[in-house]
């Protein structure tokens, strides 16, 4: 309810920026100054409200904000990069040099450094996980044209879907391993071994 009703006012509060400015520029030209001056303050308030709302969301839901530091972690690099599963048009998206990764011993986590991990962007294009080591189906490294190896990690999803995803790691053969030492016992009777 609250979601149709924020959507609602800011198309509203849009509307009649717009409408004011082709007023302005059209019908009353002294005013243009001021209406120019008032699109470009709901701009930045709109930039300011949107970041602010992310913030939130993301110590609401127990986000990580700046990349954490693991103690007990197999594996971790920053500054990686990586391909969502959420198709764009008709790509899937990349992330160049602003993700991190770790695995740990009972799970694998991929996420987004600070500042693009704000205004939704890892949410809405697939580059934030916490998967079980459970859910981990298979790891397979390939090699680029170019001849940099990078991994794929598939897993199975809460909803049972399966999911991939792309890491270009700098280690990838110390990656694989971490991820193969991760969990001894898988409680998946299907999962396939880490390859």
């Amino acid at each position: 309810m609250f979601r149709k009703f924020a959507i609602a006012a800011v198309f509203a509060l849009w509307l009649l920026v717009t409408a004011f400015l082709f007023y302005a520029l059209l019908l009353r030209r002294d005013l243009f100054p001021l209406a120019f001056v008032v699109a470009v303050l709901v701009a930045l308030l709109w930039i300011v409200g949107r970041l602010v709302v992310s913030l939130v969301h993301r110590i609401r839901a127990r986000e990580f904000i700046f990349p954490p530091r693991f103690p007990n972690a197999l594996f971790c690099e920053w500054w990686i990069s990586g391909r969502g599963h959420q198709r764009l048009l008709f790509q899937r998206p990349a992330a160049s040099n602003c993700l991190w990764v770790a695995v740990l011993p009972d799970r694998f986590r991929v996420g987004a450094i600070f500042p693009f991990n704000l205004f939704f962007l890892p949410e809405r294009l697939g580059m934030e996980y916490n998967i079980p080591s459970e859910q981990i189906i298979s790891v397979t490294e390939h090699e680029s044209r170019v001849g940099r190896v990078s991994v794929t990690v598939r897993f199975r999803s809460d909803d049972g879907a399966e999911v991939e995803f792309d890491l270009a790691v700098r280690d990838a053969k110390r990656f694989s391993a971490a991820v193969d030492q991760m969990s001894k016992t898988p409680a998946d009777p299907n999962r396939s071994p880490v390859a």
